[in-house]
């Protein structure tokens, strides 16, 4: 809930007893975990990455 996303949602998000592949995918997922707050947290974005790295692989 720190991190935005409505308590109701939250709550159905811990309840649940589906895999975490599955959960990915939910609201609360979107709303609590943005590109920002991975950035926050030392991920990559592999989009950003591939963006800076695609010129590169011109070929002759």
């Amino acid at each position: 809930m720190r991190l935005g996303v409505p308590r109701r949602q939250a709550i159905r998000h811990a309840k649940s007893r589906k895999s975490y592949w599955n959960m990915a995918e939910t609201i609360a997922s979107g709303v609590g975990f943005t590109n920002a707050v991975l950035a926050e947290q030392g991920l990559l974005s592999l989009k950003h990455l591939w963006n800076e790295l695609a010129p590169l692989r011109r070929t002759a």
